[in-house]
C-alpha cells in the first residue's frame, strides 16, 4: 500500500470522528510507527486490515 492509500485512510477515519491517535489505540499499535508509514512506504497488510476494519465498524 503506498502512502498516499494510507493517508485517504487516516482521512476517512478522522472524518467519522475518530482520530489517528485513537485509531492507533484502538488496533493496538504504536501512532508513531503508523506516523513512519505516511512517511515512507510500504505499509504491511497487518497494519491496513485493521485499520480498514475500524472504518467500516464506525
Amino acid at each position: 500500500m503506498e502512502k498516499s492509500e494510507l493517508q485517504e485512510l487516516k482521512e476517512k477515519l478522522e472524518a467519522k470522528g475518530i482520530k489517528w491517535e485513537e485509531a492507533a489505540e484502538r488496533i493496538k499499535f504504536d501512532t508513531r510507527l503508523l506516523n513512519l508509514y505516511l512517511a515512507s512506504p510500504p505499509v504491511p497488510v497487518s497494519v491496513i486490515n485493521p485499520l480498514k476494519k475500524l472504518l467500516e465498524e464506525a
